[in-house]
C-alpha cells in the first residue's frame, strides 16, 4: 500500500531521479563519503518531499513532513532512527487542513503552510501545540482568485526571513499557450503579518528570455534558495545563468552555469499534445534544483540530462525518473568547481538534503528495484 502511495506521490510532483555512477563522481569532483539509513515504521512511507535539517542543541535532525500519518517526523542523522513524531492537528478548533509544506525557525516556531492557500496557516511548536494561526488576505492582482500555488516543497521552500513568510508560486495554466509566459506573472511574494495581507514583488517575474515563449511546464517551473546573506538563487529550467537578487527582486547578479551536457536548448512546444510535452521533457536536457550547502558554502546545481524518448516505453511522465542527471559545483562567489554525472533509476534529487557531513542523494527513484518500505538509503557525497 505504502509503494502504491510513494509512487502517486511521486508522479504528481514530476519527481525526477537517478542511479550513481561512481567512476563519474571520481572524475567529476562529487566523491561518495558515506551511506546512511533513515529507518521507517509502520506509520511512515519511504518518502523525502517535504524535509528541512535543522539542529536541536547537539541532534542534527531531519525533519520529514509525513503525508501518511499527518505529522512531522524527526529523525536524528547520527543514527538514522525517528527522534519524535509531532502530530499535526486535523480536529477541533486549531485543525489544519492539506499542509503542503513547513518552515523550521526554532522550536517554538514552527510555520505550516496549507496546500494552495495560506488560509489558516499555522505557528506551532515542536511539543504539537498551536501558538497561533493566521489567514492572509490574498493580493487583487494573484493569477486566479482565491487559489495561490505556492510551492512550499524542497526546490522551492518557503522560509520565514526578516519578519516576513517569502514564497514562490508555480502558474496554474498552460504554458505551451502562446501568452502564458509573461511579464504579468509575480513568481516571488511574501506575508506581511503587520497588515495581514500578503504582497507579491512586483520586480519578480520570469527571466526576459522566457517571455513569450511556449515552453513544457517542466522547463517553465523553477527552482531557489535563499543563501546565508539574504540573497536568493534562481534556477531556470531553459535558461544557463543562475540568477541572484535581493529580498525585493532586485537583479544583483547573473552567473552562466551552462552543463557540459548540454548539447541543444529546449525546445518550444506550442500547444503540445502529451506526448509532444513528453518528447520535450525526456529528450532534452534542463535544469532541475538549487540547492545551497551552508556548512561548506557551496551550491549544487542540478541537469536534467536528455536521453532518447520512445514513445513505446516512454508513454507516461514517470518515464522521467529514468533520465541521468548532473550535478553542478559552485563556490559561495559562484566560481564553477566541478560537474558530476549520475546514472538514472536510483536517487531522488528532489528529495535531496544537506547536512553536517554533505550532500544526502536519497535512493527513492520509483524505478530504484532495491525501494524498502522499511528504511530509506541515503548515499552522502563530498566536494573533492
Amino acid at each position: 500500500m505504502r509503494q502504491v502511495i510513494l509512487l502517486v506521490i511521486n508522479i504528481l510532483w514530476f519527481v525526477i531521479s537517478c542511479k550513481p555512477s561512481e567512476e563519474s563522481a571520481q572524475e567529476s569532483g562529487l566523491i561518495l563519503l558515506d551511506t546512511v539509513n533513515i529507518n521507517l515504521d509502520g506509520q511512515s512511507a519511504p518518502s523525502l518531499l517535504f524535509n528541512q535539517v535543522t539542529i536541536r542543541g547537539e541532534e542534527e535532525l531531519l525533519v520529514n513532513l509525513n503525508q501518511l500519518s499527518g505529522s512531522l517526523d524527526l529523525y536524528d542523522l547520527a543514527t538514522g532512527d525517528l527522534n519524535q513524531r509531532v502530530a499535526i492537528p486535523s480536529e477541533g478548533p486549531n485543525a489544519i487542513m492539506g499542509v503542503s509544506g513547513f518552515y523550521v525557525l526554532n522550536s517554538d516556531s514552527v510555520f505550516l503552510f496549507p496546500k494552495m492557500s495560506f488560509n489558516k496557516m499555522a505557528i506551532s511548536n515542536l511539543d504539537g501545540s498551536i501558538v497561533n494561526s493566521f489567514s492572509p488576505e490574498l493580493p487583487l492582482n494573484n493569477e486566479i482568485g482565491k487559489i495561490l500555488n505556492h510551492s512550499s516543497t524542497n526546490s522551492l521552500p518557503t522560509f520565514f526571513h526578516d519578519g516576513k513568510i517569502y514564497f514562490d508560486q508555480l502558474t496554474l495554466k498552460n504554458t505551451t499557450q502562446d501568452g502564458t509566459l509573461n511579464p504579468d506573472f509575480k513568481v516571488t511574494g511574501f506575508v506581511d503579518f503587520g497588515a495581514d495581507s500578503i504582497r507579491l514583488l512586483e520586480n519578480s517575474g520570469y527571466p526576459y528570455s522566457y517571455l513569450g515563449k511556449t515552453f513544457s511546464i517542466y522547463a517553465a517551473v523553477h527552482s531557489r534558495v535563499l543563501n546565508d546573506i539574504g540573497k536568493l538563487v534562481y534556477s531556470w529550467g531553459a535558461l544557463d545563468s543562475l540568477v541572484i537578487v535581493n529580498s525585493n527582486w532586485d537583479i544583483e547578479k547573473k552567473v552562466f552555469s551552462r552543463s557540459k551536457f548540454k548539447s541543444k536548448d529546449f525546445p518550444e512546444t506550442p500547444n503540445a499534445s502529451l506526448e509532444q510535452e513528453l518528447e520535450a521533457v525526456i529528450g532534452n536536457g534542463y535544469y532541475g534544483r538549487v540547492m545551497f550547502d551552508p556548512f561548506r558554502n557551496l551550491y549544487y546545481r542540478f541537469y536534467h540530462i536528455g536521453r532518447t524518448y520512445s514513445s513505446e516505453t516512454d508513454n507516461s511522465i514517470a518515464s522521467i525518473f529514468k533520465n541521468d542527471f548532473s550535478v553542478l559545483v559552485y563556490n559561495q562567489d559562484f566560481e564553477f568547481l566541478s560537474e558530476t554525472k549520475f546514472e538514472g533509476k536510483t536517487y531522488d534529487f528532489y528529495q535531496a538534503f544537506i547536512g553536517q557531513k554533505g550532500l544526502y542523494l536519497p535512493k527513492l527513484n520509483q524505478f530504484y528495484d532495491k525501494l524498502n518500505e522499511d528504511y530509506i538509503v541515503c548515499d552522502i557525497y563530498v566536494a573533492k
